[in-house]
């Protein structure tokens, strides 16, 4: 997989154009690529991994006492907080997600619930806001390839609601890997705009490349691997790609960290239409051309097990 070194970031127009088109181009060809010199610091992305192993470690009980709603009714979150493992669910992984603690106008009322483990808040934060940084300037250089202005869409970011996520993907013994042909996430596109995942370096990460064949996306030390989501891909005519992705169940423990780029609640986005899909949204489902993206992206987690409520799951 092809790689873009960040670590002299170009101020000058031309110097941006140039990295702009090698950005973009990678995006458009395979919607994969590799980050070297991003400028996240090896030790915090070492305090991350450290907080996260101690997170899985707790005992199912104080992890519970964070579950979203499908799994513990008193928490009104849907979309914030932890998801406990499905054993009977395509996605065989548990995972915690958060984003900003608050929101001016309340319109995504879903506050982060913590777990009382040192510096697990703090580490979080910092990564987060490190991460938004980057993805911003990421944007940026896209906007560049689309012939947009650097500010396109910029603004709408200001006060997003993006999610960071850490998720522990069990490890499972080839006996048991039956149901799922041996994926614990089968394959998907992401729903929004620009992910970026950290990985720890046990592997298991798969993209359906142009030719049709998955390949493997290798941990490489001190990368972060970029992709693309739906929403991008649309507002880009196509041009950028959201490809489809999977987790290949690990033969031991794996620890994954994908950053979710996401606008603000009130963002009114484009209702996605598939490629090749003459008839608009507006007319096969009466939905307004434009939605809130908050509306949009509590729409799409239904279609993702951990989100779904479904009351059956919910804990004891």
């Amino acid at each position: 997989m092809e790689s873009v070194n960040l670590e002299n970031r170009p101020a000058d127009t031309p110097g941006m154009k140039r990295l702009a088109q090698k950005v973009g181009r990678m995006a458009s060809d395979t919607g994969f690529l590799l980050l070297e010199g991003h400028g996240i610091a090896e030790e915090l992305i070492g305090r991350c991994f450290l907080v996260a192993r101690q997170f899985f470690a707790m005992d199912s009980e104080a992890k519970n006492l964070l579950a979203t709603t499908r799994f513990r009714p008193e928490n009104p979150n849907s979309y914030r907080g932890y998801f406990p493992l499905l054993q009977d669910d395509p996605s065989f992984k548990e995972g915690f997600e958060f984003g900003r603690c608050s929101y001016p106008d309340r319109s995504f009322p879903e506050t982060t619930l913590w777990p009382a483990i040192v510096g697990f808040k703090e580490t979080m934060q910092e990564i987060h806001l490190e991460l938004s940084a980057l993805a911003g300037y990421l944007l940026k250089l896209l906007s560049i390839y689309l012939d947009k202005d650097p500010s396109f869409m910029q603004e709408d970011f200001q006060d997003g609601m993006s999610t960071f996520r850490i998720i522990h993907y069990p490890e499972k013994a080839t006996g048991e890997i039956t149901s799922h042909q041996g994926f614990s996430t089968p394959d998907h596109t992401d729903s929004g705009f620009i992910t970026l995942l950290i990985q720890d370096d046990t592997g298991g990460l798969e993209a359906l490349w142009p030719d049709g064949h998955w390949k493997t996306i290798e941990p490489g030390p001190g990368t972060i691997v970029m992709n693309l989501g739906d929403l991008l891909s649309f507002i880009s005519g196509n041009t950028l790609k959201a490809t489809r992705h999977r987790v290949r169940s690990p033969s031991r423990s794996r620890i994954s960290m994908p950053f979710f780029y996401e606008p603000s609640p009130d963002t009114l986005i484009p209702y996605p239409v598939a490629p090749g899909d003459n008839e608009s949204k507006e007319v096969k489902t009466g939905k307004p051309g434009r939605i809130r993206y908050a509306d949009y992206l509590t729409e799409k987690i239904q279609s993702f097990g951990e989100y779904s409520h479904k009351k059956s799951d919910r804990l004891a």
